[in-house]
């Protein structure tokens, strides 16, 4: 692994799919060379297949930084159905897109 400086900003993406052990020396490699970490992630996605829930458990003592505005869909409509699909509203979020026929076969 690469040195870290204080100038460097070390990025994991997933982070809610990454092991406790590898999160742990991540995090002390960045800390010991006065770097910076940013983890993103969702802790409602897959689990580590490693022993995990420090993704989760960090978030919950920190202040996380949540993304609140969808900006890849043009339509409102488009966007309160991805919003529908992230918060469980599977239902409400399928028959936005004209998916009844899907829902009734899932």
């Amino acid at each position: 692994m690469e040195k870290f400086n204080a100038n460097d900003v070390f990025v994991i993406d997933e982070a809610g799919m990454v092991g406790s052990k590898q999160i742990n020396f991540f995090i002390q490699a960045v800390q010991k060379a006065g770097a910076k970490i940013v983890l993103i992630g969702d802790s409602g996605q897959l689990q580590p297949i490693a022993a995990g829930g420090a993704f989760t458990a960090i978030s919950e003592i920190t202040k996380p930084v949540k993304i609140t505005e969808i900006r890849r869909q043009s339509e409102e409509w488009q966007r309160q159905a991805s919003l529908d699909f992230a918060v469980g509203n599977i239902e409400a979020a399928l028959k936005a897109y004209g998916g009844e026929e899907l829902h009734k076969n899932c």
